[in-house]
């Protein structure tokens, strides 16, 4: 009886993120509407069930890399996994991806609203149903659950940048350069383990028009990483990172540094001081230095 319950739930989920993605194609591409160009519940349930087998024959049905936007490479490979009696007009790879596209909007929203309406108790819960709630739009939610994952756990510094994040989306930049200042104080210029939040500490006082405390900020994360990169080793099956020195595993993290962000944002900062401040200027030149020598780090891993 409880299988069928299942297997009855399971579907109404299904047919509910059809009607989902059926009702977001018709108002957002109407073009897969058109005559020879037709999307209905059959197809999408067709490309969604190969979808599903593609990620369970090669990818792996936990393996949480799986990035939520389609590559035309996937789309190819659940065109060529369709048998061609199962459709009766040829469904293109525009098309494979529009529904994937569509689909990934329907499974984060639903994602986002059973978040939102979850019951808490722990920090980690109400910092969680903060950002559903942000998301959501659902802002006076969102701010009474920060407040209390940050009352709850004041040491825990992502609760407060993500609440500093949060404030200056709305433009409460007082607010924000609050919370920034806070999480100053909890963080150590060596500290390993939330070398992540050093980073977006950084740029959210370089959004707030903080120029040195977003250098300063930025030229910690870099020294840390400097610090951790020469210990890191990639595990066996390639899902992160973990950072040993004298023996030890002292931490472990999905990735080490997302070069191409961390360069965009320092191309950003010297563009903007390159007619400004000398000694912010030579600031810039060290972060230069630094993120040079990182990549020649990260490139021998």
């Amino acid at each position: 009886m409880e299988n069928n319950s299942r297997s009855d739930m399971e579907n109404s989920e299904a047919r509910t993120c059809e009607a989902d993605i059926t009702r977001s194609i018709r108002e957002n591409n109407p073009e897969c509407l058109a005559p020879g160009f037709v999307v209905d519940k059959g197809y999408i349930r067709l490309v969604l069930d190969t979808w599903n087998r593609v990620i369970d024959s090669e990818i792996g049905p936990d393996d949480s890399s799986v990035d939520d936007d389609i590559a035309d490479e996937e789309a190819e490979e659940i065109l060529r996994r369709i048998p061609g009696d199962a459709i009766s007009r040829p469904l293109a790879r525009e098309t494979i991806g529009i529904i994937m596209a569509e689909a990934n909007v329907a499974s984060t929203r639903r994602f986002l609203l059973e978040t939102a309406d979850e019951h808490c108790a722990r920090a980690c819960e109400f910092n969680n149903r903060a950002n559903a709630r942000r998301e959501l739009g659902r802002y006076l939610e969102a701010q009474i659950d920060y407040n209390r994952a940050c009352d709850i756990d004041p040491n825990e510094s992502a609760y407060f940048l993500n609440r500093a994040g949060f404030f200056l989306e709305l433009g409460l930049i007082d607010d924000a350069m609050r919370d920034c200042l806070h999480v100053v104080t909890l963080l150590k210029e060596d500290d390993v383990s939330h070398y992540d939040d050093l980073f977006m500490l950084a740029g959210i006082f370089w959004q707030c028009g903080e120029r040195l405390l977003a250098i300063q900020s930025l030229l910690n994360y870099l020294g840390v990483m400097e610090s951790i990169i020469p210990f890191a080793k990639q595990e066996e099956e390639g899902s992160g990172y973990r950072i040993e020195k004298n023996g030890c595993v002292i931490h472990v993290a999905p990735n080490i540094i997302e070069v191409e962000r961390v360069g965009a944002f320092i191309k950003t900062i010297e563009e903007e001081m390159r007619g400004g401040n000398k000694k912010l200027r030579a600031m810039v030149d060290r972060i230069k230095e630094r993120f040079s020598t990182l990549k020649d780090l990260v490139n021998i891993i």
